[in-house]
C-alpha cells in the first residue's frame, strides 16, 4: 500500500515516478539537512530536476525536526509530516559510573570535521579523549591521515570500528559527549547521550535549539573559545553533570519513546491508506516550522 524510502539519491525520483504509475503511496524519509536543503540536489548535476520532482510530489515527506520542516517549506512550499526520531537505547539511570572522558563516534567524513576534535584534544592536555573513527564510504584516505596525526597526542585514544554494541560502555564512561559536525539530522549520537546521562557539546549543529532548549548541553556555533570552555565546563563540574543527567534522561523518555512514535508513524500510514494525507506535527514543536510557513 505505502512505500517508504529514506536518504537521498536520484532513485527518490524513479521511486516517485513507480508509486504514482502503480497507485500507491510515496513517503520520503529526511535523513540528514542537506536532503532538503538544495544542497545534496545541487550536487546531483542533470539528476537534480529527477531527485526534486521526487520530492515535490511524494504523499508525505517526514521530517526530524522543525528546522527542516522549514527548509522544506521555504523550497518545496508544502507540508510535512514532523515525527522526532525514536530512541532504541535504554535509558541508564545509574549514577556511580565513573565520567572520565571525552568522547566522539563518527565516520571520518570532512564535513564531520574530526581534526576539530584532535586540536581540543591538545588545547585540554589534562582530559582523556576517546575517539571512535569509523572510516569515510567516500574519502577512505581520511582515516590513515587521521590516525598519523593522531600519534602525537598522548591523551587521545583513537579506536577505528568499534562494533555499535560495544559503544554503550563508551557511552557509560564519558563526561562529555563531542559532536563537531558542520550539519546532520538529527544524530543518534545526541539520544544515545541523552540516554545515557552523558552532557553534550556541539561545534554546530543543534536541531530546534535542543541543547539549550532542554539543558542537555551547549553549542559553540562554531566559536573555537567558547567550544573549549564549554568542554573544560561541562568536565569539572559534577553537579553541572549531575543535572544535565537527569535532564537528557526525561527528554529521551518525553520527545523520543518508541511506542510514541510508532503510533505517530501508524496515525500516518492509516491516513494515507485510506485515501488521505495527514500532516503530524509532533509533540513539544517549536514555533519555528509556523513562522517559515507564514
Amino acid at each position: 500500500d505505502i512505500y517508504v524510502m529514506r536518504c537521498a539519491w536520484v532513485q527518490v525520483g524513479y521511486a516517485q515516478l513507480a508509486c504514482a504509475l502503480l497507485r500507491r503511496k510515496f513517503v520520503y524519509m529526511v535523513a540528514h539537512d542537506m536532503d532538503v536543503s538544495g544542497e545534496y540536489a545541487r550536487s546531483l548535476g542533470a539528476y537534480e530536476p529527477l531527485y526534486e520532482s521526487g520530492l515535490q510530489r511524494a504523499d508525505a515527506i517526514v521530517c526530524q525536526h522543525a528546522n527542516q520542516a522549514s527548509m522544506v517549506w521555504s523550497r518545496y512550499h508544502r507540508d510535512v509530516c514532523l515525527i522526532r526520531s525514536l530512541c532504541p537505547f535504554p535509558v541508564k539511570t545509574n549514577t556511580g559510573r565513573r565520567q572520565r572522558t571525552v568522547l566522539w563516534i563518527a565516520r571520518v567524513d570532512s564535513w564531520k570535521h574530526p581534526e576539530l576534535f584532535l586540536d581540543l584534544a591538545r588545547c585540554l592536555p589534562n582530559r582523556s579523549f576517546v575517539m571512535v573513527a569509523a572510516p569515510s564510504h567516500g574519502e577512505p584516505e581520511n582515516l590513515p591521515r587521521l590516525l598519523q596525526q593522531a600519534n602525537d597526542i598522548p591523551n587521545l585514544k583513537v579506536l577505528a570500528g568499534v562494533p555499535f554494541e560495544e559503544t554503550a560502555a563508551l557511552f557509560e564512561e564519558a563526561a562529555v559527549f563531542v559532536n563537531t559536525s558542520s550539519a546532520e539530522g538529527f544524530p543518534n549520537t545526541f539520544l544515545q547521550a541523552a540516554a545515557c546521562g552523558v552532557a553534550i557539546v556541539s561545534w554546530e549543529v543543534n536541531p530546534e535549539g535542543m541543547l539549550e532548549r532542554f539543558r542537555l548541553g551547549y553549542c559553540a556555533d562554531r566559536n573555537w573559545t567558547r567550544f573549549v570552555q564549554c568542554v573544560r565546563l561541562a568536565c569539572s563540574d559534577e553537579t553541572l553533570r549531575t543535572q544535565i543527567a537527569q535532564n537528557g534522561r526525561r527528554y529521551v523518555q518525553e520527545y523520543h519513546d518508541p511506542s510514541a512514535i510508532a503510533a505517530e508513524y501508524a496515525e500516518l500510514f492509516f491516513a494515507l491508506r485510506n485515501g488521505g494525507s495527514k500532516t503530524v506535527k509532533g509533540t513539544g514543536v517549536p514555533p519555528a516550522y509556523e513562522v517559515a510557513r507564514q
